[in-house]
């Protein structure tokens, strides 16, 4: 008599209940690992990018105040190209005849034009005639030690033209030179006729202080708000030695967070002698791209 075993059946029931098991949980772990590497992923992808972009949007906003500082540079040296491509300029440097001076070189015209500085110098130096007043419409007149009232020290930046390298309209040599009484926004240029004939012997200097009053303008055109010092003052000193080594690739631009919600935003404006002039601040609200 013969008898053949079977497995019981509950047996079979608990192999099949534990393959099962092991699939759900080899599937819940699968689910999960492609869970996190769902989140992951964008996450080292987006938020590396999200820091670039809050890079380059700061740095958007101190370029814009850089280059307004160098708009207004530029309007003026417009202003001036008047003054020096001007017949009666160019004649009145060769025959001095005071006449031109009692006519156009009032204190209306410092007043009217917002000027600070108004010199005609010769290439070699002398001057053939000089205003400097710290406020024109109290007729409040200084002395500066880069302009006095005889001579100009040589070799000076602001008489060094490439005249063969440009035509007479492109001669100029605009920027920005510190004072004792501050920064001067300022502008070489040749003298000569009208019709850009003449010898170019005379230089007319003109020079507008950066004031509290400029700068206030330079925010609104900007719409941005920033703090713009003088490298002589202390009080930037820590911050503006950080950007020297990098420096002159100008505009040199440093970034720092604040805090989680700012960075502050740091760069340099130079110098026609090339040397740092101008240490430039502006906050970088992180909200600006959310």
């Amino acid at each position: 008599m013969m008898f053949i075993s079977s497995k019981p059946k509950n047996s079979r029931n608990t192999v099949l209940n534990s393959s099962k098991s092991k699939v759900i949980f080899i599937s819940l772990l699968v689910f999960i690992f492609y869970g996190i590497v769902d989140f992951s992923i964008p996450q080292f992808i987006s938020f590396p990018s999200f820091i670039t972009l809050e890079r380059k949007e700061a740095i958007k906003d101190v370029n814009r105040v850089y280059r307004s500082v160098k708009r207004e540079i530029h309007y003026l040296d417009s202003l001036y190209y008047d003054w020096a491509a001007w017949t009666d300029t160019y004649v009145f440097v060769h025959n001095k005849k005071q006449d031109f001076v009692s006519i156009n070189l009032s204190m209306d015209t410092f007043i009217t034009n917002k000027l600070n500085l108004f010199h005609i110098v010769n290439l070699n130096g002398t001057v053939l005639w000089e205003g400097v007043y710290s406020d024109p419409q109290k007729n409040h007149q200084i002395e500066l030690v880069q302009f006095p009232q005889d001579r100009l020290t040589l070799p000076n930046p602001l008489l060094t033209f490439k005249a063969k390298e440009k035509q007479r309209p492109e001669l100029t040599i605009p920027g920005i030179i510190q004072t004792a009484h501050g920064s001067v926004l300022i502008a070489s240029r040749p003298v000569f006729r009208s019709n850009h004939i003449g010898d170019l012997n005379t230089v007319l200097i003109m020079g507008r202080f950066l004031t509290s009053e400029i700068i206030e303008t330079l925010k609104k055109q900007s719409q941005i708000n920033f703090n713009v010092h003088s490298f002589t003052e202390k009080s930037i000193s820590t911050d503006a030695e950080k950007l020297l080594p990098q420096y002159p690739s100008d505009p040199t631009v440093q970034i720092k967070n604040i805090n989680n919600d700012n960075l502050q935003v740091q760069t340099i404006f130079s110098y026609i002698s090339g040397k740092p002039a101008l240490f430039i601040q502006t906050k970088f609200s992180k909200k600006n791209i959310c």
